[in-house]
């Protein structure tokens, strides 16, 4: 688990973590670079319970903190956790009791800073190999693969196939790794039960602002990651609105044109090679950027944006 100046929430955290019905774990405080009282907090729980270990390096971002982890992670199953959200008291055990399977996905809920508890029952209890997985990907709202938190990941599938973080992109991080790891798993076993809250606060990354580098990024790896799943297709067409996020960021004035040219031509190029429907694209801003990138030269398409949002 990263910590990095979290003094606020993470009693909260590591406590819902330590009372879990299922004890036989280890929990990995990963403190990166914290200057508040967090790395204290850590080295507290390292003291008075075995399981916990405490890594401490300078702050270098969420990705290369949980690579840490996973560097130094010695059981069968890996799950991660972020310091400011609640693990429910019988997350390990339901997420253990689904396997024998590659990939344990459960439900999981949002509590919003004023408190109130969002999303649905949206993951049913099933099993599913194979192709199917993807089947599952393509259906599933994009948020349930945009978090690592609500998984239970085989710790041999990560370690044989050489599976991190990546370290260069800063902006739903959780997703590529996630789709990287899909490549290798066969089984998937999905269960209603809810293990996780994530707990937004104001100092989230849902509330910073990012800069289009960073979303430029994302996009290429992103792309580079599902263009290797079965059912691609579909998949980009759930998926598409993602790259689509960066257009508020790209229409900055510091951003060259020659940047904007750039990323609008490849994502031309993802729209040409891909047999995406307008149908299949969610929101009214999105359907006409995928038509001014469907139809339109670059400039256009830039001008049609900047007018679109």
């Amino acid at each position: 688990m990263p910590v990095y100046n979290v003094e606020k929430y993470l009693r909260r955290c590591v406590d819902s973590i330590l009372s879990q019905s299922f004890t036989d774990f280890e929990l990995i405080l990963v403190n990166d670079g914290s200057t508040d009282s967090s790395a204290d907090i850590c080295r507290s729980y390292a003291a008075r319970d075995s399981r916990v270990r405490v890594l401490t390096k300078p702050n270098g971002g969420v990705s290369s903190a949980r690579n840490l982890g996973l560097d130094n992670a010695s059981g069968q199953w890996i799950s991660f956790a972020d310091s400011d959200d609640i693990v429910k008291p019988h997350a390990f055990q339901a997420l253990i009791d689904c396997t024998p399977a590659d990939l344990v996905v459960s439900e999981y809920d949002y509590i919003t800073v004023s408190g109130n508890r969002i999303f649905g029952q949206v993951a049913g209890d099933g099993r599913f190999s194979g192709t199917a997985i993807f089947d599952v990907v393509a259906q599933w709202p994009w948020m349930y693969w945009a978090t690592s938190c609500n998984k239970l990941f085989s710790a041999d599938i990560i370690r044989n196939n050489h599976l991190r973080y990546d370290t260069r992109i800063t902006i739903e991080e959780d997703l590529v790794f996630n789709f990287r790891y899909l490549l290798h798993a066969h089984s998937m076993v999905t269960t209603a039960a809810v293990t996780y809250s994530y707990c937004e606060n104001v100092a989230s990354s849902v509330h910073r602002s990012h800069s289009f580098a960073s979303y430029r990024t994302r996009s290429l790896h992103l792309h580079e990651a599902i263009s290797q799943l079965p059912a691609s297709d579909k998949i980009y067409a759930k998926y598409f609105s993602r790259h689509l996020n960066a257009f508020p960021a790209m229409l900055s004035s510091d951003v060259s044109v020659e940047a904007k040219k750039e990323f609008i031509q490849r994502l031309k190029g993802i729209v040409a090679s891909n047999n995406i429907g307008i149908k299949q694209i969610p929101g009214n801003k999105n359907k006409l950027s995928y038509l001014s990138l469907k139809l339109f030269p670059a400039r256009i398409c830039e001008m049609l944006i900047s007018w679109i949002y």
